[in-house]
């Protein structure tokens, strides 16, 4: 799928029920007749769940407003509200909705409620790669003890520091890749017959610096100077060496992001369980992108096979999204993914820098 192109608007987008088939509806006058009648030959049971009838005139009529403007903006002639009594009538005409936009989109037409009213929206997924977003940590503690190489460890302090504090992104010790390492380790203790003496000895020796050196340099990248100084760390590196211009490079890229949205996080744009809602088995964001501790060694190798042979039981992986709301005709999008394009595109960057750190 095409990498997709912002304003954010910060608008709360919730997940409703979408209408369900074969469900029971109210009405009046003849419509009432024609239930009665069915009622002599088909044994109703309460499909419809009573919250879903609450407001349903509102909920109608807001469906059937969004429905226009996106036959106005594909240029087809949408089912009325006639055309059955609610919820069927709202039912039949999405699904016929579906069957003339799907197919010209690069997503899905999804109904949402969007700050208490009922709409259509085209959703399409930012196309991650199916890759895996890992920035360690231990490259840059190696880097910080060599003198000779002090700027460019105070620049890629600077850039951790923006990613830690400003976009959020999850670490090994809060976040999912902390529970693989936990994981891992209790899973040792089942494999000591699998390794030598001399190879668990350096097994461990790799936890005991997740905790000590891991998580101190986690709390070095979350004290506030970092931000302040980037600039100022800009300026002062003067690249001459390869090595010198990729680190200056990106911590250029993620500077110039930074200021553009500066409070902008990674899971803004990532609505879990928007599209195909009825899939149990997901890859949440949390999981695929984070701040890992090695870049090599057995401790990594663990936990990518780890997460790879999770993620292969499941079908859907949870990716930013490309949103089109219709409450008015041709609506402009509500958000054109430039942050999370730009952010993704920048982590691969300075996942190679750090990797060829090795």
């Amino acid at each position: 799928m095409e990498r997709l192109r912002t304003s954010h608007t910060g608008k709360q987008i919730e997940r409703t029920q979408r209408r369900s088939r074969n469900k029971k509806g109210q009405t009046t006058g003849s419509a009432a007749r024609q239930v009665a009648d069915a009622f002599l030959s088909h044994r109703f049971l309460p499909l419809v769940k009573r919250e879903l009838l609450a407001g349903w005139r509102q909920k109608e009529t807001d469906f059937f407003e969004s429905l226009g403007h996106l036959a106005a903006s594909f240029g087809f002639e949408p089912l009325p509200a006639s055309v059955n009594v609610f919820p069927l009538n709202v039912h039949l005409a999405y699904k016929a909705a579906v069957e003339i936009v799907n197919p010209k989109i690069d997503g899905y037409l999804e109904i949402a409620e969007i700050d208490g009213r009922v709409r259509l929206v085209t959703a399409a997924q930012l196309d991650t790669g199916l890759h895996l977003y890992q920035i360690p940590l231990r490259p840059i503690y190696r880097l910080g003890r060599d003198r000779s190489h002090r700027r460019e460890y105070l620049l890629l302090m600077s850039v951790l520091a923006y990613l830690c504090q400003v976009v959020s992104l999850p670490n090994f010790r809060d976040g999912y890749m902390g529970g693989c390492y936990e994981m891992i380790g209790e899973m040792l203790c089942d494999m000591e017959g699998e390794y030598s003496e001399g190879e668990l000895r350096g097994i461990v020796d790799e936890f005991v610096q997740v905790r000590n050196e891991g998580y101190h340099m986690l709390d070095l990248i979350n004290d506030s100077s970092h931000l302040p100084r980037w600039q100022g760390r800009l300026k002062r590196l003067k690249p001459v060496t390869a090595l010198q211009r990729e680190i200056h490079k990106v911590a250029s890229n993620f500077f110039a992001l930074y200021k553009q949205y500066p409070q902008r996080t990674y899971h803004d744009n990532v609505f879990d369980g928007f599209l195909l809602p009825s899939e149990e088995y997901r890859t949440l964001a949390n999981e695929y992108i984070s701040i890992i501790w090695p870049e090599d060694g057995w401790l990594y190798e663990q936990a990518v096979d780890y997460f790879e042979s999770n993620r292969q039981e499941d079908v859907v992986q949870e990716e930013p999204l490309y949103l089109h709301v219709y409450d008015c005709p041709f609506p402009a999008p509500k958000d054109n993914l430039d942050f999370e394009i730009r952010l993704f595109d920048y982590l691969l960057d300075l996942e190679d820098i750090l990797f060829k750190l090795l």
